[in-house]
């Protein structure tokens, strides 16, 4: 995947020297919508707001304060499991992080930490771990890259996220 070009309130934080909370703040609304009832997501899973999952239900209703809050504890969450996965001796960049805590927002913390990505990472194998990333394009058991599978959205997420994980590269 090459750089895609990216939104221009994403531009604006990297612009600006944005941290990777403040980027994925912009970015999960982006990526995810901000629905707020909850429906079931691609692969089945009850799913509300910016494709917060924890403890939700059919049925469930939110507001968009509501949201922000369920998005900015689950942002919290994916970007714990980075650093916690995640330690080497150069610091990775902020859009690097904001990269990889969105990919681990949506794919969870132990598929993450378990991952080929994470290990380059503790390499310093950053640009092979970008890489990575084009290879997570499954949804339950659909290949997101075929137009068939009607699941194009989480090609276009990798894509941002590769595009966070390589700018400073």
């Amino acid at each position: 995947m090459a750089k895609i070009k990216l939104p221009a309130a994403l531009l604006a934080v990297l612009a600006a020297g944005g941290s990777a909370y403040q980027l994925m703040d912009v970015a999960v609304p982006i990526v995810e919508g901000n629905p707020l009832h909850a429906y079931l997501d691609i692969g089945g899973v009850p799913t509300i707001c910016g494709g917060v999952t924890k403890g939700v239900k059919l049925g469930d209703v939110e507001t968009i304060e509501g949201c922000t809050r369920r998005n900015r504890e689950a942002i919290d969450i994916g970007l714990r499991d980075v650093a916690r996965c995640v330690t080497t001796s150069d610091p990775m960049p902020e859009s690097m992080k904001a990269g990889w805590g969105l990919f681990a927002y949506n794919v969870g913390g132990p598929k993450f930490c378990g991952s080929t990505a994470a290990s380059l990472l503790r390499q310093g194998q950053y640009v092979q771990a970008c890489d990575q990333l084009k290879r997570w394009r499954y949804v339950a058991g659909k290949d997101c890259a075929l137009k068939s599978s009607k699941c194009d959205g989480i090609i276009h997420r990798r894509s941002l996220e590769e595009t966070l994980c390589a700018w400073d590269l």
